[in-house]
C-alpha cells in the first residue's frame, strides 16, 4: 500500500504542476486531502499489524488463544474490518466512475436499492459507508473494544506475578484500539474527498 501512496503522490506533484493539462482543472485540495489519509492509514496499519502479532504470539504462547473471552475479542475485531473493509468495496466501484452516464446509473440503483431496504427497516448506505455512523458511532465501536479488551485483560491476568506480562497486553491491546480509530476516521475521510470528488466532476449529479 505504501508503494500505492507514494505514486499517488507522485502524480499529485505532477498534476499541480500543470493543473490544467487534463480535461478537468485539478483539483488539488481533494487530492492532497485523500493523500493525507492514506499516508495516515498506511502509518497506523504497520504498528496495528505489529500489535496484532505480538497479542497472537502471546495468547498461542499462554494457550489462551481459544479461550472464550479472547475469541469475543476476536469477533470484535472482525466487526471491525467488516465495516472498514464494506466501505473501501465502496470506494473503489466510485473509483471505477469513468463517466457521467456511469455516475448517473450508480446513482439511481442505489436510491432504489436504498429504497427496499427502507421498508425492511434499515439502511443500506449506513451497512456501506463509515460515513453512515458518524464520529459518535466510530467512538461507540471502539470504546466498545476497549472495553472488552480490558475484561480480557482481567480475565486472563489477575495474578500477581503476571503483572509485568498484563502491563505488555495492555499496551498491545491499547495500540490496536488507536490503529483501529485512526483507521475509521482516516476511511471517513477519505470517502468525504471521493464524494467531493466524484461531485466536483459531475456537478449536475446529487451523488
Amino acid at each position: 500500500m505504501k508503494v500505492q501512496v507514494n505514486e499517488l503522490k507522485k502524480f499529485v506533484i505532477e498534476a499541480e504542476a500543470e493543473p490544467n493539462f487534463w480535461f478537468l482543472p485539478f483539483h488539488s485540495g481533494c487530492y492532497n486531502r485523500l493523500l493525507g489519509s492514506l499516508t495516515k492509514l498506511v502509518d497506523v496499519l504497520h504498528f496495528g499489524a505489529r500489535a496484532l502479532k505480538t497479542l497472537q504470539q502471546e495468547f498461542q504462547r499462554s494457550d489462551n488463544f481459544v479461550n472464550e473471552e479472547v475469541n469475543m475479542l476476536q469477533s470484535e475485531l472482525a466487526n471491525v474490518r467488516e465495516i472498514i473493509c464494506s466501505s473501501i468495496k465502496g470506494l473503489e466501484e466510485i473509483s471505477k466512475m469513468k463517466s457521467f452516464k456511469f455516475v448517473e446509473k450508480e446513482i439511481e440503483n442505489k436510491k432504489k436499492n436504498m429504497s427496499c431496504d427502507v421498508e425492511m427497516g434499515k439502511s443500506k448506505e449506513d451497512d456501506t459507508w463509515l460515513s453512515g455512523l458518524g464520529d459518535d458511532g466510530i467512538r461507540e465501536i471502539i470504546e466498545n473494544f476497549l472495553h472488552r479488551s480490558r475484561d480480557v485483560v482481567e480475565k486472563l491476568y489477575s495474578d500477581e506475578g503476571e503483572k509485568e506480562l498484563k502491563s505488555e497486553v495492555v499496551l498491545s491491546l491499547s495500540v490496536v484500539g488507536f490503529c483501529l480509530s485512526v483507521c475509521m476516521q482516516g476511511t471517513k475521510e477519505i470517502e468525504d474527498a471521493m464524494r467531493e470528488l466524484v461531485q466536483w466532476e459531475n456537478p449536475s449529479s446529487n451523488v
